[in-house]
């Protein structure tokens, strides 16, 4: 999430219900927020209902982040251009698709045989990736959150059998990050999709989400 801002339940307390005529009274900020992956796809698009719906329990419903698919407001890939130039407050997105306007963002965001969650998170925390993180992005106007992290991905789901790195030449992939740079080394055709595309997106005979 590339955001300013965050707040996140303590847990102590649970805010107290409040209806639609009350929350108008109450609501101090309210935010919108456009996300890289459609709500409705499992895993990407679930993340960032969490830290929504924990804002607003926090502040007792003073701040609401209303969350926006793909295209409502930004498409995928321009969530990150919004948050600097100041059209959104915040947008949640893989710090990957960056990799193309911000190099380094790959390293953070994904590479091959890196860390899985829990040391992820602990160098995010602890082994300074938070400060790397916001000092490659503040030139930029911009800080990163951690809002959610996935597991290792396997090397894709493929038509046909790979019996060996040859049969990858030509082969059109959609693969993300370092990853991709990997697999145009050994001939790949690697196109660069956002999560939620890769239904519609029939023609492409190999996938990897990132």
């Amino acid at each position: 999430m590339v955001v300013s801002l965050a707040v996140r339940s303590s847990g102590a307390e649970k805010a107290p219900r409040i209806n639609n005529d009350t929350l108008k009274e109450i609501v101090r900020e309210r935010w919108r927020v456009p996300l890289s992956s459609s709500r409705n796809l499992p895993g990407n698009g679930e993340t960032p209902v969490w830290p929504a719906n924990a804002v607003q329990e926090a502040t007792g419903g003073s701040f609401i982040i209303d969350l926006f698919d793909p295209g409502e407001i930004v498409p995928a890939f321009a969530i990150t251009d919004a948050v600097r130039d100041r059209k959104v407050p915040a947008g949640y997105t893989w710090l990957g698709y960056d990799q193309g306007k911000i190099p380094a963002s790959a390293l953070i965001a994904a590479k091959p045989f890196g860390m899985e969650p829990w040391p992820f998170i602990g160098w995010w925390l602890h082994g300074g990736g938070k400060e790397l993180s916001e000092e490659i992005y503040v030139k930029h106007n911009m800080k990163p959150l951690l809002c959610g992290i996935s597991g290792p991905e396997t090397a894709g789901w493929f038509a046909q059998p790979l019996k060996s790195v040859d049969d990858l030449d030509g082969l059109k992939i959609r693969f993300a990050g370092l990853g991709g740079k990997a697999m145009q080394r050994v001939g790949a055709s690697v196109t660069m999709l956002p999560a939620g595309d890769l239904v519609a997106r029939t023609g492409v005979r190999a996938v990897i989400i990132a």
